[in-house]
């Protein structure tokens, strides 16, 4: 007599009330639009859909949990919308209290969001830092950086530092990194003047792919100085101890800028890779083990993937 018969494998991936996929997905919806990109790393799946929220510009994003952030912005400023990727509707939360453009976030496991910088409406770059509690719908300031930064490149090391990388401070771009370390009580941003290596040659910039690779090395690649430059391709590995840079020979396929949290999955590194030349998301992934970046064309992940109709109907968030 045969068991029972095994129930049928779910094929719609991680759309489904599953959290087997929560911080596996990638998502991002371009600037003063409301469709957003969607792509399922294990299953390899990838989704176009219109949602309830316009995305202003300036704004900073990021996915926490099974949730695309949108941050800020010029229209915005002090507003925070979470954007449920499975339900694909905008909620309203928490605003920040600093308003801010041009500031970028980072996760810090699937139940806070840590900010860092940004612009004001005066056109001044800020040290403001704000955390957010994703259980309690709460921003909380901290101690402010160091150096006033905009479109800074931030990642977290060792699940406890937090490291602000470069970026812009009153229109011009600097080479300084501070780091936070989320255990100290006092919550003071140290500041790191990167020493040696290859520091004296590496344009700073901002939105670079950034990740910790190894028990002392945080991997840094691509980012850009400007809206309208081509990005860079060169490829670095900043010694956490020895707190300098150095040069990796390998390149990216082609300039890019990144949004901060970058999902390990089956020993490869993912991230959604944007130029602004071409304002269309390829998919990047990183071997750790090879060392090696493969970017996919995005005509490859959503050139057959039907757009669909707007929603006149959905509502505004609420």
């Amino acid at each position: 007599m045969s068991g029972p018969k095994k129930p049928k494998e779910e094929k719609k991936g991680c759309l489904s009330a599953t959290s087997d996929c929560v911080g596996l997905e990638l998502g991002y919806v371009l600037n003063s639009t409301k469709l957003l990109y969607y792509y399922n790393i294990p299953h390899k799946r990838a989704e176009l859909h219109y949602f309830n929220y316009k995305k202003p510009q300036g704004c900073d994003d990021i996915i926490v949990g099974d949730n695309y952030y949108v941050i800020g912005g010029y229209s915005a400023f002090n507003n925070v919308v979470a954007i449920s990727l499975r339900e694909k509707k905008a909620v309203i939360k928490a605003s920040l209290n600093v308003g801010r453009f041009f500031s970028t976030s980072t996760g810090i496991g699937l139940f806070h969001i840590f900010t860092v910088g940004g612009r004001d409406l005066d056109g001044n770059s800020l040290r403001s830092c704000e955390r957010y509690s994703v259980k309690d719908d709460r921003w909380t300031q901290l101690q402010p950086l160091n150096v006033p930064r905009e479109c800074a490149t931030i990642g977290v090391f060792d699940k406890r530092y937090v490291y602000a990388f470069e970026g812009r401070s009153s229109w011009e771009y600097v080479k300084t990194i501070e780091r936070y370390d989320l255990l100290d009580p006092e919550g003071v941003w140290q500041l790191i003047d990167p020493v040696g290596g290859e520091v004296a040659s590496r344009d700073p910039r901002g939105g670079a792919f950034c990740a910790q690779v190894s028990n002392g090395r945080i991997l840094l690649a691509g980012g850009s100085q400007s809206f309208d430059d081509n990005g860079f391709q060169d490829v670095y590995h900043f010694d956490v101890a020895e707190k300098k840079f150095t040069e990796k020979s390998e390149t990216l396929k082609r300039g890019a800028e990144f949004y901060a949290v970058v999902p390990l999955y089956k020993g490869h590194l993912y991230q959604l890779a944007y130029s602004y030349h071409s304002p269309k998301y390829d998919l990047l992934a990183y071997s750790v083990v090879k060392g090696k970046f493969t970017m996919i064309d995005f005509k490859e992940i959503w050139g057959k993937v039907h757009v669909p109709k707007k929603d006149k109907n959905k509502q505004k968030p609420n």
